[in-house]
């Protein structure tokens, strides 16, 4: 799955899909089979579908359609909606995830259905994220989208993230034993997690053989030694202490960049300074706004052909590329607009002069990111579809994305990018990545292309490029007009702390 697909599916999760994406997501889901399991993980978490399958009658009718013939279940009917109207679409979406959850988990799925196992939809965490882990011998494996209901884990190494129905989110280093209790408390009996916890999360409770602590809003860590001797971090907002032997006693309050050690019997504390550095780290996704909202017309944040190279943030600029509508059989992969390449050169230059690359760039100012990423490694990852028609140059053409990172000295519409530096970019770039593709020419289908770059420590500025490469030798021979591009997407994966050099 791509991630666009995955965001159109929390789209109708969330009850925002818009009308003109209700196509795609049906053709996603016919031709996907792990898209229909990735949207079940999905569900499984989200609020609004837990509620809703409180719902009893919800629930007979689709227990009554899992009894029905095979040939009538999805996606024969519950997929055949493009005849509905919006609302009974909608409706018909909201019952189809009923329909996939409960079949999910009927006796033999495979879907987070784990070997001896009961039946019931009695899970209160996913397993998000596996890392070369190695389960103890007697605990079941775990994978990737695994459900997980209460109960006790041993893993002896690697690392996992966890996330609970509450949204509270944890990354948990081997070894480590713990257990999960509910949906909004756990134990920890040695090793060590940290723990990221939203609004809805407040009051989450992580027990350790010689204290209790109980989050107020904030993320944590916590270490348990073989003793039974507790360590606790705050990185963020604050947390209650309540240490074994003075559970009758008033919490001890914990606030961020603070630390307190318990002893094996809970009657010894210890302040400490937080080190985020000695904790896993639930990574955190972080989706940024593009300008022209994804090449669509007439949205800000244009200027393509007039400003090369491009001087402000969060606008792109670049060679001669234009907007535009649909068009010789190629249709935008959403919204009204998309990006066609015109040429290697602006308007009014000599053909001779033309480079062999058709580019659009777009700069992102980093600082008012850098102060929530409080020194954690950061990964961007940058994508853009193309979609491309035959013609006599189609096949020299390689449509390229690329992400590089800059120091604070290279602000744009400073005297260091003139011409001439501009040109040799890639040298002054403290982190650069470049991915590319050689696009069919099928005008019906869209590929995407993804960029993953690190954040370099002292980055500041982020640039963004969409090209075109020709691979024609003659200048005056290099076409690109018959290539487009649309969507383009920037996450930032803020994972670890990063050490302090020594």
């Amino acid at each position: 799955m791509t991630e666009s697909e995955k965001q159109l599916l929390d789209l109708y999760l969330d009850g925002e899909l818009p009308d003109d994406q209700q196509a795609a997501l049906l053709q996603c889901l016919e031709s996907d089979p792990q898209a229909i399991a990735w949207l079940v993980e999905r569900a499984l978490l989200h609020e609004d579908v837990r509620a809703a399958m409180k719902d009893q009658a919800l629930q007979q009718v689709a227990v009554a359609e899992m009894a029905a013939p095979p040939s009538t279940r999805i996606p024969g009917r519950w997929l055949s909606w493009r005849p509905l109207t919006a609302a009974v679409a909608v409706a018909a979406c909201l019952v189809m995830g009923f329909l996939v959850i409960l079949w999910a988990h009927r006796p033999g799925s495979a879907v987070h259905q784990q070997p001896g196992e009961s039946q019931g939809l009695h899970y209160v965490a996913v397993l998000e994220r596996v890392e070369s882990a190695v389960w103890a011998s007697g605990s079941p494996v775990r994978q990737t989208g695994h459900g997980l209901r209460a109960g006790e884990f041993n893993l002896a190494s690697g690392r996992i993230e966890v996330r609970f129905l509450n949204g509270t989110r944890l990354a948990i280093e081997g070894p480590a034993r713990f257990g999960i209790i509910s949906e909004d408390r756990m134990s920890l009996t040695s090793g060590r997690l940290s723990a990221d916890i939203p609004e809805e999360g407040i009051g989450f409770i992580v027990k350790t053989p010689t204290s209790e602590v109980r989050d107020l809003g904030t993320r944590f860590g916590v270490a348990v030694g073989d003793g039974g001797e507790t360590e606790t971090h705050v990185f963020e907002g604050m947390v209650d202490i309540y240490p074994k032997a003075g559970t009758k006693s008033r919490p001890h309050r914990l606030l961020a960049s603070k630390g307190l050690a318990v002893n094996a019997s809970g009657d010894q504390l210890t302040p400490l300074a937080a080190n985020p550095v000695a904790f896993p780290l639930p990574e955190r996704v972080e989706n940024v706004p593009l300008p022209c909202a994804g090449f669509e017309m007439d949205a800000p944040g244009w200027n393509a052909g007039d400003a090369y190279p491009p001087s402000e943030f969060s606008v792109w600029g670049g060679d001669h590329i234009v907007r535009t509508a649909a068009e010789r059989g190629i249709v935008p992969r959403s919204g009204n607009g998309m990006l066609r390449f015109m040429g290697a050169m602006r308007p009014g230059a000599k053909p001779e002069n033309a480079g062999s690359a058709s580019e659009l760039y777009c700069w992102i100012d980093l600082r008012p990111y850098r102060a929530k990423w409080q020194g954690r490694r950061v990964t961007a990852e940058f994508s853009t579809w193309f979609n491309r028609v035959r013609s006599a140059t189609s096949d020299l053409n390689v449509p390229t994305v690329i992400a590089a990172t800059f120091g604070p000295g290279s602000t744009p519409g400073m005297e260091t990018w003139n011409a001439r530096l501009w040109r040799n970019r890639p040298g002054h770039a403290l982190s650069n990545c470049d991915a590319e593709i050689r696009a069919d020419a099928d005008s019906g289908t869209w590929e995407e292309v993804t960029a993953r770059v690190t954040i370099a420590p002292g980055a500041e500025l982020l640039l963004l490029s969409v090209r075109v490469r020709s691979d024609m030798g003659n200048p005056a021979d290099r076409r690109f007009d018959d290539v487009y591009a649309d969507e383009p997407t920037l996450t930032f994966r803020v994972g670890d702390a990063i050490p302090n050099p020594r």
